[in-house]
């Protein structure tokens, strides 16, 4: 069970668009619907708690907003309310292409790029597909291996290259069945364990991507090396969504809770304070967005791919011809993305406002893929060889150099 974002009750679900108990629940709803003018008296800096939640409707009422309750999502019997408490937004610039949904949006043709409905549906449809497939692949040879044995496959597959794992030529990580829920606390032998199926899960996500097989094999290694820990991340977000588990999912039955309390049974200090700070940033910047804008299977199948064609550093990387194949293939993506999400919503600015969020959400997933890339380094200091490893060194310490 969540907490509630606007005051601190556990007893938090979803409404409005973000989590939140009962009681806030109906005072967003009582408030909005008496359409009152609400003034705060203690110049708008009231701290609202479970136990002080009554003290200020105005301070209420903001916070509210805040943590991204929505007006549109309250159901009235009237066909439009007059008026509503005064919220101050600021609305950005943005530079992405947005097309106000017309009567029969399937028809739309493209306009510079951007891909009709239809269009978009099949791209849709292609990476459902793919994800499906990569979640559920499990070999034959996963149910009858010995702990033992997957251990060592696991530390022979870390041994080799990330050039040897996409030519197939080396050991690899049993594909055993994942995991969405919640079973044991994160430690350091779940944590490599669900790492190790999810690089392999990766390698199936990209090995299947028609243009990814265009690239040279030097091309290859530059984007898998930079794409897999954003597109891990985001999955594991996901699930965790999903789940409504109220805390970060690996996908092996492990779990970072989200509350302090429980991080205590996290016996490691390095891993309670790396992933406590992975689990906070992906909560509050990448779960509660998907949550706010209902994401299901569909529009995580486009944020996935759109991550995957995220450019990050790769460009530097690569040569000429896989930047340009990659570039275009991101723009299609981001495009079909957009399409997606602007035919959901009949009106502009809330077709504005979700471009924002999942720019943002996007943004979101390069920083903390960046941060654990960063802090992973130090895995040595509590002992864990690992960082040696010659595949980890190559996806989180040391790049791929440049080709010149």
């Amino acid at each position: 069970m969540f907490c509630c974002r606007v005051c601190g009750d556990v007893n938090g679900h979803p409404h409005y668009g973000t989590i939140c108990c009962p009681s806030c629940k109906g005072f967003f709803r009582r408030v909005f619907l008496s359409a009152k003018n609400l003034e705060c008296f203690r110049g708008n800096s009231c701290i609202i708690q479970k136990g002080t939640r009554n003290i200020c409707r105005s301070c209420r009422w903001r916070k509210c907003v805040a943590v991204g309750m929505n007006v549109r999502e309250i159901r009235v019997k009237q066909k439009s309310v007059t008026s509503v408490p005064v919220v101050d937004n600021e609305l950005a610039d943005t530079s992405i292409l947005l097309v106000e949904p017309q009567t029969n949006p399937k028809t739309q043709p493209s306009i510079k790029g951007f891909p009709s409905l239809e269009q978009a549906e099949d791209i849709v449809s292609t990476f459902v597909n793919l994800e499906k497939f990569c979640e559920n692949l499990e070999s034959m040879a996963s149910s009858s291996t010995t702990n033992l044995k997957e251990a060592e496959l696991i530390g022979q597959m870390f041994d080799c290259s990330v050039g040897e794992l996409i030519e197939k030529i080396g050991p690899q990580c049993p594909r055993f069945e994942r995991n969405w829920r919640p079973l044991e606390i994160l430690n350091v032998s779940n944590f490599l364990r669900a790492w190790a199926r999810g690089i392999v899960h990766f390698l199936d996500f990209a090995t299947h991507v028609p243009v990814f097989n265009t690239l040279c094999l030097h091309d290859k290694q530059v984007w898998f090396t930079c794409r897999l820990t954003p597109c891990s991340l985001l999955t594991m977000a996901y699930y965790t969504k999903r789940e409504m588990c109220n805390g970060l999912l690996f996908g092996s039955g492990n779990v970072f809770p989200k509350d302090a309390t429980l991080r205590e049974s996290v016996e490691d200090p390095y891993l309670r304070n790396l992933f406590g700070k992975l689990t906070d940033s992906l909560f509050a910047d990448v779960v509660y967005t998907m949550i706010n804008l209902k994401v299901d299977d569909k529009t995580f199948a486009m944020l996935k791919a759109n991550v995957f064609f995220s450019q990050g550093m790769a460009p530097m990387m690569m040569t000429a011809v896989g930047r340009e194949t990659m570039r275009r293939e991101k723009e299609r993506m981001k495009s079909a993305l957009l399409r997606i999400i602007t035919s959901k919503i009949d009106y502009f600015d809330g077709g504005i406002d979700a471009i924002f969020q999942i720019e943002n959400l996007l943004g979101c997933i390069e920083a903390a893929s960046n941060f654990f890339d960063r802090e992973v380094q130090y895995f040595d200091v509590i002992g864990l060889p690992i960082v040696k490893k010659r595949m980890f060194v190559e996806c989180h310490v040391h790049k791929i150099p440049r080709v010149e």
